[in-house]
């Protein structure tokens, strides 16, 4: 129970722990906002990830906050915030002294801008209140004047792209933001974006459409505390501006129709455009009366571009006679009442009354008929005038005004259905017809009027002739009324600002050409032609600099007018062709055999001529040799080049000569310039020649006095083989053949393996010759059956063992057939080795022998002995050499039943030639035995120690 009491209390407490230590406040980001009530920039912190609620982590440490502004701005500390000094127990209210700290004016690595830092007076220590994520904390504000372009150029130093302490002109101060709380850790992350001082917002743009022919607009926009006395820029078509916030343009036309910008600024740069389009309030003319509505008609008038349409609520419907056009005919009233017309311009409408009465006296219709064309330019000549046929009796009557004068008969005859203008000069020119009604009862009729428009002549003004069209301008001066319109035709369009403006200038043509203007009224068009020329230059004859060129190249050489002419003196030595003669430039080919100086005649209008000199020189003679094979992977090569003085290889190096190493065949090209800086090429082909590639198999060891074959392996790409090595060996067969080798020629045998394009190879290979060793000599072979073990162990100690390479180890049951029992590896080192025969039974005789392999194959068959599996009986035999004496002896070791053993020398065909008994324990020479008793030779010692028979091999020298 106490266990668990304090396992509980420890996790407890170290979940206070941890939660305590997560309470720091681990990144903030610096934020700067634009007061615009009180017109200062406030600086903040905002708490990006952490938390802040102990006196420790709330504490204020170290902090630089660094703020750039437009170079020469004055930078005040207005007011301070955050945090509270002596806020330990969050009753503080004095805010922390921030000041301003280092200043850098327009340094030069960022002359448009001061750089400030600010940092906190440590002393007394101040703290916030609690902290957490998202938290944003106003810590000072500044006062920064003037304020230009909405605040631009002000902004929170940035530690990755502003300048650090070793640009110039910083003077080695450091601006990098930096902010420790809590602790001495730098918890500044980054910058958030600032909240700039906010734009000017047009709340309402519309066009008016209340005055007549005028434009009206009107613009609000609303005015803040510290961005008041906004003001308004407008601009539209024909060259408008006003600073007014409504605007309006009396007497507006066609022209002045459009889009109209606005541009509200306030007092510190912030503005906003915007665009509206406005067009004239169109006239829909005089109301008019019509007395009778079943017969009666009348003639509508209206001004400027547009057309026709009912108004709602007519009391009922009538006939236009074309809706499309301003003056139009109205008639076939349905019923009597008060009809509204509609004018409907671009944007704006205009609305007209007609009042019909039920007045029909005169119950016959009397009509006049509207020209499809009743506008025109200067006089109308014999034009007739058409009205319908009045069907009642009567008299007609032409009726005639002039502009704004009143109806009185028209001159000439009068008084017939029709009626011909003679002729008529510029004005409005108005008609009516009477017709008054002879019969019972007697009635007056008057028609619709028609309308004859007559504009005054007009003068675009003289054609224009500029000499050069980019540098010459053109003034035009028209007569009259109306406005400018361009050919669509003209090679350009020409900038016009104001198009009822008469006088206009022109300049900065983009080519040469004719340009067509028109200026119009109403009905009258005149012409007007700007013709820039080409002729830019060509005040004088000016063929450019003399030149120099070499044989080969193809030059142009150009004039400074475009309708200059070239030719080729005739004393000029051959070699010199005029391709093409164009534009005031020749492009001019100089042959290869071209050599000397070349004149040619630039000539201007047939007066005016230059001459242009052409020397040409011979390009020189570079050589870099022939082409030639490289074998693959060979060293680096030189290519020289000669015959200039310059040079520009394929590879991009510069010198005469340069080192090359291709792995492929390879093309290097290289330019030689002459002092003149004519050039000639020359390449060389570096084809890549493959190497003999083979491998040298590895000679095994040989022995003194035996014949050694090298063999040189496969190769590929081989003619030709030699081979190298000790005692002065040589031999051009690919295998030759060292007949009777001793030690002398051991080493290392190189070949020299050589391609049909001379590329060598070269390999080599070990050679070891040893003398021929000693006969092998296993100086110790015993066996003993392990009874604790239940296996047979076998010992075996050899002598004499250079050159060997493994013992067999071999079993019989018989004595007679043997069979692998273990191979042991002796790497040509002398040693005992040691293994053991598990498989065997109790009371059985085993015999057991070992065979010697040489590395070279031959082998021998060493002393066979048998071990009985319960025989407690083991005796070793040890036959050794004793060194100093040069003798070999013979001795036992064991346990013995008896002390002698019995020694029988026997031959290869089975003789026995010796056989007798000897003391165990003495030392045996068997030397001594051998010599008197056998010739050289190879024979059987047949050891016998009680029932342990041992024998073995021995040859006699």
């Amino acid at each position: 129970m106490n266990k668990v009491k304090i396992l509980f209390f420890f996790f407890v407490s170290m979940f206070i722990w941890s939660q305590h230590l997560n309470a720091q406040v681990q990144k903030v980001q610096y934020f700067m906002k634009y007061n615009e009530e009180k017109c200062l920039f406030d600086f903040h912190i905002v708490i990006k990830e952490g938390r802040a609620i102990s006196g420790q982590h709330r504490a204020q440490l170290n902090a630089q906050y660094s703020v750039i502004v437009p170079a020469g701005s004055t930078v005040i500390m207005a007011e301070k915030h955050m945090p509270l000094q002596s806020n330990l127990q969050y009753n503080g209210t004095v805010p922390m002294d921030w000041k301003l700290a280092s200043t850098i004016l327009a340094p030069a690595v960022q002359p448009e801008s001061d750089f400030y830092s600010i940092v906190p007076t440590l002393a007394p220590t101040s703290f916030y209140n609690n902290l957490n994520q998202n938290d944003t904390v106003k810590l000072f504000s500044l006062s920064i004047t003037p304020i230009t372009d909405c605040g631009k150029g002000v902004r929170i130093f940035n530690n990755q792209t502003d300048p650090g302490p070793l640009a110039a002109g910083m003077n080695g101060s450091n601006f990098s933001n930096g902010f420790t709380i809590g602790g001495i850790a730098n918890k500044y992350d980054s910058n958030l974006a600032s909240e700039m001082p906010k734009r000017p917002v047009i709340t309402s743009l519309q066009s008016l459409c209340t005055n007549g022919i005028a434009i009206e607009i009107k613009a609000d926009a609303p005015n803040t505390t510290c961005q008041r006395s906004l003001v308004y820029a407008w601009k539209g078509p024909e060259g408008f501006y006003s600073d007014q916030q409504n605007v309006s343009i009396p007497g507006a036309g066609l022209l002045q129709n459009g889009k109209y910008y606005i541009t509200v600024k306030d007092t510190i740069g912030c503005s906003v455009t915007d665009s509206v389009m406005a067009y004239s309030k169109p006239d829909a003319g005089k109301d008019a009366l019509v007395k009778c509505f079943v017969t009666g008609t009348t003639t509508l008038k209206a001004k400027g571009e547009g057309y026709w349409s009912f108004a709602a609520n007519n009391p009922g419907t009538a006939t236009l006679s074309d809706t499309s056009k301003n003056i139009t005919v109205i008639s076939g009233f349905t019923a009597q009442g008060l009809y509204g017309l509609i004018w409907n311009g671009l944007g704006c409408t205009d609305t007209v009354s007609v009042t019909v009465q039920n007045v029909c006296d005169c119950s016959f219709s009397n009509t006049l008929e509207i020209p499809d064309d009743y506008t025109y330019c200067s006089r109308v000549n014999d034009m007739v005038l058409k009205g319908n046929q009045v069907v009642e009796p009567g008299e007609y009557l032409w009726l005639y005004k002039n502009n704004t004068g009143s109806f009185k008969p028209a001159p000439g005859i009068n008084n017939t259905k029709d009626y011909t203008v003679t002729q008529l000069m510029a004005g409005e020119h108005s008609f009516a017809r009477s017709y008054i009604r002879t019969g019972v009862p007697v009635c007056k009729d008057t028609s619709n009027s028609l309308f004859l428009i007559i504009s005054s002549t007009i003068d675009a003004g003289l054609d224009a002739d500029l000499f050069c069209y980019s540098s010459d301008t053109a003034f035009i001066q028209a007569n009259g009324q109306g406005h400018w319109v361009q050919d669509s035709s003209s090679m350009g369009i020409l900038k016009i600002v104001q198009f009822g403006n008469p006088q206009q200038t022109f300049y900065d043509f983009k080519e040469a050409g004719e340009y067509t203007l028109y200026w119009v009224n109403e009905s009258c068009t005149d012409t007007v032609s700007v013709f820039a020329n080409p002729y830019c230059g060509c005040h004088e004859a000016n063929g450019g600099e003399n030149l120099t060129a070499c044989a080969g190249d193809t030059i142009t050489i150009e004039g400074t007018c475009v309708v200059g002419t070239w030719r080729s003196l005739a004393a000029n030595p051959t070699g010199a062709s005029l391709l093409s003669i164009q534009d005031g430039k020749t492009d001019i080919y100089f042959s290869r055999m071209a050599q000397g100086v070349y004149s040619f005649e630039y000539t201007v209008f047939d007066t005016l001529t230059d001459t242009v000199s052409v020397t040409v020189h011979t390009p020189p003679v570079i050589n870099v040799g022939e082409d030639f094979g490289f074998c693959e992977g060979s060293p680096a090569v030189l290519l020289v080049a000669g015959g200039g003085v310059q040079y520009l290889w394929s590879n991009e190096e510069t010198s005469s000569n340069i080192m090359v190493s291709p792995s492929a065949t390879t093309t290097y090209r290289v330019t030689g310039f002459s002092e003149h800086g004519c050039a000639s090429v020359d390449s060389v082909t570096v084809f890549i020649l493959p190497k003999p590639a083979g491998i040298i198999p590895v000679l095994p060891i040989s022995n003194a006095g035996a014949n050694v074959q090298l063999q040189s392996g496969v190769w590929t790409n081989a003619v030709q083989y030699f081979w190298q090595g000790p005692n002065n060996f040589s031999s051009t067969l690919q295998n030759p053949v060292i007949q009777n080798v001793n030690n002398s020629q051991s080493g290392i045998y190189t070949l020299t393996v050589t391609s049909a394009g001379d590329c060598v190879s070269t390999a080599s290979v070990s050679l070891s010759v040893n003398q021929n060793p000693l006969p092998i000599y296993i100086s110790q072979f015993s066996g003993e059956y392990i009874k604790e073990k239940e296996y047979i162990q076998l010992q075996c100690k050899t002598e004499y063992v250079i050159n060997h390479d493994y013992l067999l180890f071999e079993k019989s049951e018989d004595g007679l057939f043997f069979e692998k029992l273990e191979v042991v590896y002796t790497n040509g080192k002398s040693g005992k080795y040691q293994i053991f025969d598990h498989d065997v039974e109790n009371g059985k005789t085993y015999f057991y022998r070992v065979v010697s392999f040489d590395l070279d194959g031959t082998f021998q068959i060493f002393e066979t002995i048998s071990v009985k599996v319960d025989d407690v009986e083991t005796i070793s035999v040890h036959m050794y050499p004793v060194p100093t004496r040069d003798y070999i002896q013979l001795s036992f070791s064991g346990h013995f039943k008896n002390d002698l053993v019995e020694i029988e020398i026997i031959g290869l065909d089975g003789t026995s030639l010796y056989s007798q008994q000897h003391t165990i324990q003495t030392v045996i020479r068997l030397d001594d035995i051998f010599a008197y008793h056998t010739a050289p030779g190879t024979y059987f010692l047949k050891l016998v120690v009680g029932d342990q028979v041992i024998i073995r091999p021995i040859i006699k020298i």
